[in-house]
């Protein structure tokens, strides 16, 4: 991901990270793509049932827990996608999509991602100066820490076509370090589940959610 999450520290550190990522749909394997909330309930349970190392779940017991677990399958696909262990994960459901939530417990960081019907996936932690020229001539040297700080909103429309409204804090250098700004970015998909827009709708001092605003830059 180039500098935008430059290094996942596996269990331990968050992705909010160095800016730098193109907005792309990775597709997933077909073990991922056979995902369902009931195979996740299920492989959690008998993971859960490992013990624990301080906040870590035993590596190893975790990972024979999922082996021994048909219903782990699709989980642990997922899991080596966003490169974190299944102990990490949570799923929100929102219509045909789900919001994959990665959580780091070291730092209580956390990144969303959204797993299309399509059966592929979208981080949604994007650099801004990727959406707006204004912003890159802004900002053209700092390194900026972006993070999310909430679930993903969906709206399905009329057409079928889906919209998720994602809020970034975006800081310079370091997580606690200065607020540079909010940024509502913009996932459209279409009625087949394909990815095809992102866009910065505002950007902001403050928090704004779910704006109804047209969209002022684009990035197809």
């Amino acid at each position: 991901m180039n500098k935008l999450a430059t290094t996942l520290f596996f269990m331990a550190i968050s992705v909010a990270a160095y800016a730098g990522s193109p907005v792309v749909c990775k597709p997933l394997p077909k073990a991922a793509k056979d995902f369902n909330v009931n195979d996740y309930n299920n492989c959690i349970t008998s993971v859960y049932q490992c013990p624990k190392n301080g906040p870590y779940y035993d590596d190893n017991c975790v990972t024979k827990a999922a082996e021994q677990n048909a219903a782990c399958k699709s989980v642990s696909a997922i899991a080596k996608a966003v490169n974190a262990s299944i102990t990490q994960l949570s799923f929100s459901p929102i219509d045909a999509y789900n919001i994959v939530t990665v959580t780091y417990p070291a730092d209580g960081q956390i990144q969303n991602y959204i797993l299309s019907p399509k059966g592929c996936l979208v981080d949604t932690v994007i650099d801004p100066r990727k959406l707006s020229t204004n912003l890159k001539n802004q900002y053209p040297e700092k390194e900026l820490m972006i993070v999310n700080t909430e679930l993903p909103t969906g709206k399905k429309h009329d057409d079928g076509s889906e919209t998720f409204n994602v809020l970034l804090r975006v800081t310079e250098d370091c997580l606690a370090c200065t607020v540079l700004g909010w940024a509502n970015v913009v996932f459209a998909f279409d009625a087949q589940g394909n990815l095809v827009s992102t866009t910065l709708k505002h950007f902001s001092p403050e928090p704004i959610i779910g704006l109804n605003t047209e969209s002022t830059h684009s990035h197809n």
